[in-house]
């Protein structure tokens, strides 16, 4: 921000009570060039970046108000308040010529200057004489807000007096409002909470209203949210839910506050978002409220290792997991404090017998709450960079555990500068700490950490591979290998762009590794395919036909295959008398339900003797026991498809089956392990046709509270592929076109069933609140029942976006079937390239984009041409008309048919 030139050194003074926000004004106007002085008070703990507050200045008005307090009254003087709120206005009066000196020494210096005191509010008049001309910026806080912050400084007087926090704040806001109303064409009066969330209307209003010489603020509105984020502490300027016991307190017995509060609201350029309407009606008595305020003081002296702190945890856990409520995260993030300092000042004799006691669970409890998925506060993030550096020196080092766990509880093992080394890692503590190096995050918190987390996870991979086939026999290592299988989860690794072959080689050769030691046998020779066998013997690998994305794309693999042709054999770890699992096992010779154990599921298949076996679940997660069994040789030849979409890195699954749209056609085969064959088209295909239903429920624009003149963006992507950069781009869209909203559907089942979806919650806010964009802009649903219902909202909607790195296929063929101009971002590998592939097969390139850049371009010039839209839509319900290769199951059948006929004869079989 620059300010003109030419000015005659226009004054700006920054001022309100104390502890409400005018040192973050004034760090903020500081930063867009403001000069607010040389000599400025260094910051403190209670202030880390510092006051911003002139020393001449804060030095002249603090000797001015003590001197003009009553010296026989108790009070606070160094604030100018006594008990009678009396000033001796005599004694200010006779400082007029040295105030003239200190102003003459400021004002030569810069275009625009200023200072910042809170002590200025009660010397506005004495100023106004001094500068007529002068500008004043008011900022005012909350009273509860204000006494809350006044009493953690632990200052002798307030800590005794409590009272007087709430009689000071009234006293300074009087004086603001009183010279306010005098000269309200001089002044601008604004609530903290409002210039938080509208920094640029505040820099508009310096501009507009007090034609103060700053450049317009309009189009730069990013740039001053995100400069004043930088100066911006939250745990500094924290502010009590409008639940917290004291808030109601205060409003049965200090009207008072709340009256002045709502005179400033009333009269304020800026007011508070806050009503007394909006205080919880069923606060109780002040009987019921003093007791809770005794639960807040309870919950600060908690000890980790009684119960009543894991009792305490439990309920924090639960409000978290189901209300949006910030008291619960604010609750959970207070008990990760107290966990971390206990373990800090852990005796090392005592640390086993705390961590698998009552603190360990604890520990455990808040490790698998989700809240690491939550950003950190300033405050936090200084002290894991304290722990972070103990951590690095590595187990050797003294109480290395100690600060290990406390460093755990706020960030993941990719995060840390973890050593590797075991030898000083007891034994008590060595499987837990692989299982927190092997986490897998739900949620990614900035733009970079998925590649920053895929070069993790390789190198440990490599590691643990290295370690595991150098020492064979090694207990030690067979048990790492162990603990690798049972905990590690691969699908964050899908977001991103990397070539994966290498890491999910080494994860099947560990499996295997375990499946061996453990008396399996992986490797199995057929004899030579009998010569009179006059079918082809294909069998089908599902976990299941469930009613799921998965199952839709598996059918058409086998469901027009040529009979005469082929001999089909499901396998399903479960079946049910769904009408799917009936219809699925209508086109097969027959369906078997394997057995429980391993063992006997291995030799059921072998028994079979199959000529191909096709593997139609997802292998390439987290090691179910479908990964478990395709890592053997069940068949002569073993395929799979986009079902896994990365390579399986099994050694036993020869072929992967894809498509010449999907795959980039240079050196795509050097991101597999099996050996690749390309079918003309996506090399996927979808048959919904064989179980349809009605919508659950019927909505409307209405009903979620969208105007019918909004633009409506919308989107099915998992909320797992929401990775940060996607986050980005989407809010870009949002705050690029007027009157749009943006509608995500993120919680389907076929990825999880049990979402924590508070983080996701709290990140997406975060982001509208970057690029301030209205909460009211962003509607999140909860799962919908049926895919009639996906479709039935997406009718409501304008524009789809495909989500990327990881694009979708099952979710971007729901909007192209109801005729959604879809935008889609094109990559370098097969699940970056998915949605680009059926937007190709239907020959829609014009909205294939291959940059961010060039998918927000699209987005928004889809969102504000009316006309645009209806071309494309009307473009995509022609093409979808003519039933695209991808919906076309007789077609995909008989592809699909000719490549296994193919891999016989190349085999040799």
């Amino acid at each position: 921000m620059l300010l003109n030139s030419g000015t005659n050194s226009p004054v700006l003074i920054i001022t309100g009570m104390h502890r409400s926000g005018t040192s973050l004004t004034a760090a903020f106007l500081q930063k867009i060039g403001i000069d607010l002085g040389d000599n400025l008070l260094k910051g403190n703990y209670w202030n880390p970046q510092g006051y911003f507050e002139d020393i001449d200045f804060v030095e002249f008005q603090r000797t001015i108000l003590q001197a003009c307090s009553q010296s026989d009254e108790t009070g606070f003087p160094d604030w100018g308040w006594t008990e009678s709120e009396q000033l001796d206005l005599q004694k200010l009066n006779t400082n007029i010529e040295p105030a003239k000196q200190l102003v003459k020494s400021r004002s030569n210096h810069s275009e625009l200057w200023g200072w910042k005191d809170p002590r200025t509010s009660l010397m506005l008049d004495f100023w106004n004489q001094i500068i007529p001309n002068a500008r004043y910026l008011f900022v005012y806080r909350y009273p509860w807000d204000v006494a809350d912050s006044i009493l953690r400084l632990n200052i002798p007087f307030f800590s005794q007096n409590p009272e007087s926090c709430l009689r000071i704040w009234k006293f300074y806001n009087r004086h603001i409002l009183e010279f306010y109303k005098r000269h309200d064409n001089q002044c601008l009066l604004v609530n903290l909470n409002t210039l938080l969330t509208s920094p640029g209307k505040v820099l508009e209003l310096l501009k507009s209203k007090l034609n103060l010489p700053l450049k317009s603020p309009d189009s730069q509105e990013l740039d001053i949210k995100n400069t004043l984020m930088s100066v911006y502490n939250p745990q500094m300027l924290s502010s009590l839910p409008l639940n917290h016991p004291l808030i109601q307190v205060l409003n049965l017995t200090s009207g008072g506050c709340f009256e002045l509060l709502n005179q400033l609201d009333l009269v304020a350029d800026l007011p508070s978002p806050f009503s007394s309407l909006s205080l919880p009606r069923n606060g109780g008595t002040l009987e019921r409220l003093s007791l809770r305020l005794h639960q807040e003081t309870i919950k600060v002296q908690l000890n980790p290792e009684s119960p009543q702190f894991l009792s305490w945890l439990s309920s924090c856990i639960d409000r978290y997991h189901s209300t949006s409520h910030e008291s619960a995260l604010t609750d959970l993030r207070q008990a990760r404090h107290k966990l971390a300092e206990f373990w800090l000042s852990a005796p090392p004799d005592k640390l086993q017998s705390s961590y698998s006691g009552r603190a360990g669970k604890a520990q455990k409890m808040l490790l698998a709450s989700g809240m690491r998925d939550e950003p950190l506060t300033d405050v936090e993030q200084r002290e894991v960079d304290e722990l972070s550096l103990y951590v690095a020196k590595g187990f050797e080092a003294a109480e290395a555990i100690q600060y290990l766990l406390a460093a755990m509880l706020y960030q993941r093992a990719d995060q840390l500068p973890l050593q590797y080394g075991r030898t000083a890692v007891p034994q008590w503590f060595f499987n837990d700490l692989l299982e927190f190096m092997l986490y897998f995050p739900s949620y990614f918190q900035e733009v970079g950490e998925v590649e920053k987390y895929c070069s993790y996870m390789q190198q440990l991979v490599d590691l643990v591979h290295s370690r595991v086939f150098s020492n064979p026999d090694s207990d030690i290592w067979q048990n790492v290998a162990l603990i690798f299988a049972d905990t590690v989860n691969f699908v964050p690794l899908y977001f991103s762009t990397k070539n994966l072959k290498d890491v999910y080689t080494k994860r099947s050769d560990i499996l295997e590794f375990i499946l061996k030691a453990r008396g399996h046998q992986i490797d199995f020779s057929f004899d030579k395919r009998p010569a009179n066998r006059g079918k082809i013997r294909l069998g089908i690998l599902k976990a299941s036909f469930a009613p799921i994305s998965e199952t839709f794309t598996t059918i058409p693999a086998f469901d027009h295959l040529d009979r005469e042709k082929f001999e089909i054999i499901l396998y399903v770890l479960n079946a049910s008398d769904r009408p799917l699992d009936i219809y699925c096992q209508s086109r097969a010779d027959k369906l078997v339900k394997l057995p429980q154990e391993l063992h006997s599921q291995v030799e059921m298949i072998r028994a079979d003797d199959l000529d191909i076996l096709f593997v139609g679940s997802i292998v390439t997660n987290a090691a179910q026991n479908i990964i478990l069994l395709a890592l053997h040789r069940l068949a002569r030849l073993q395929t799979t498809y986009f079902a896994s979409p990365v390579t399986t890195g099994i050694r036993n699954i020869d072929y992967y089956i894809s498509g010449t749209l999907t795959e980039p056609l240079q050196e795509a085969q050097s991101q597999y392990r099996e050996r690749l064959v390309m079918l003309d088209g996506t090399g996927f295909c979808f048959n919904y046709s064989i179980q349809k239903a009605e919508a659950s429920i019927k909505f409307e624009r209405k009903s979620l509270r969208i105007s019918e003149t909004a633009v409506v963006f919308i989107s099915g992507a998992n909320t797992f592929k929401i990775i940060p950069e996607l986050r980005e781009t989407w809010a870009k869209i949002i705050a690029a076109v007027p009157n749009s909203v943006l509608v995500l559907y993120p919680f389907g089942n076929t990825w999880s069933g049990d979402y924590v979806k508070q983080p996701f919650i709290n990140k997406m806010s975060a982001i509208f609140d970057k690029y301030s964009i209205d909460h009211t802009r962003l509607i999140l649903l909860n799962t919908l029942a049926n895919r009639e219902d996906v479709k039935a909202v997406l009718q409501l909607a304008d524009v789809y976006l495909d989500s990327y790195p990881y694009a979708g296929a099952n979710s971007t063929v729901d909007p192209l079937e109801v005729g959604l101009p879809t935008v889609v971002r094109d990559g370098n590998n097969l699940r970056s390239r998915q949605g680009a592939a059926l937007l190709r097969d239907i020959q829609l390139f014009d909205l294939i984009t291959d940059s961010e850049e060039s998918y927000i371009n699209l987005s928004v010039a889809l969102g504000i041409n009316a006309q645009l839209r209806k071309q494309k839509r009307d473009e995509i319900q022609y093409k979808m008309l003519q039933q695209p290769r991808f919906l076309d199951s007789c077609a995909y059948s008989a592809a699909l048919g000719s490549v296994f006929e193919k891999m016989l004869i190349v085999n040799r079989l």
